[in-house]
């Protein structure tokens, strides 16, 4: 596999699963560089922080890891538990957060040395992880994207995410870039660009 993806946040103008009629504009995009990626992964989070890239995958094995961007190799990595399916993931200070899908646990890890720090629970299922400067933003599958405080990982408020006033269910990865939310539609080649006030 190759992560032509993986600066999307830089490289792509994102686009919307929408109806016919939609008025909401679609952008192009240009891959300017591409780099090895392991092919058994599966990557469901991922972020990159002081010349360091961090990945969390769902399964074979599940876990976090971090990953040299240059040739793909991994540097280390934590594996968790088989029952659990690895989500999304992002860096809060010097700790890690992550996600698992339908067991309605994240974890807190130190990011030097992936040693658990906490575990806390949520509603519904865990899809993806990202940040402003105030705030963790979390995808759940559905149409609602959930703000939590930093601190306490206790949920502070929700948005629904629309184009053109219908909802847009199955957002995924998520990025923070430039004041703007992007967020991968799962199962599409979409990448939806979100105002984090309204939701539009």
């Amino acid at each position: 596999m190759r992560l032509a993806w993986l600066l999307s946040p830089l490289l792509l103008a994102g686009a919307f699963a929408l109806p016919a009629a939609a008025e909401v504009p679609v952008q192009g995009y240009e891959v300017v560089r591409d780099y090895p990626h392991d092919p058994k992964a599966f990557t469901e989070g991922l972020f990159y922080r002081d010349g360091r890239m961090f990945e969390s995958t769902g399964q074979n094995p599940a876990g976090i890891r971090e990953v040299r961007l240059e040739d793909g190799a991994v540097l280390r990595q934590r594996i968790i538990d088989p029952a659990y399916f690895g989500e999304g993931i992002i860096d809060v200070g010097d700790k890690i957060i992550s996600l698992t899908w339908r067991n309605h646990l994240g974890s807190v890890w130190n990011r030097d040395d992936f040693a658990p720090v906490s575990a806390f629970s949520y509603p519904g299922e865990g899809w993806a992880l990202t940040r402003d400067d105030r705030r963790i933003i979390m995808s759940d599958g559905t149409a609602e994207l959930r703000f939590l405080d930093p601190a306490t990982l206790r949920e502070t408020g929700r948005i629904t995410v629309t184009a053109d006033g219908v909802p847009v269910r199955n957002l995924n990865e998520l990025e923070w870039v430039e004041g703007e939310i992007y967020a991968n539609i799962w199962q599409t080649d979409r990448i939806a660009r979100i105002d984090p006030e309204t939701g539009k």
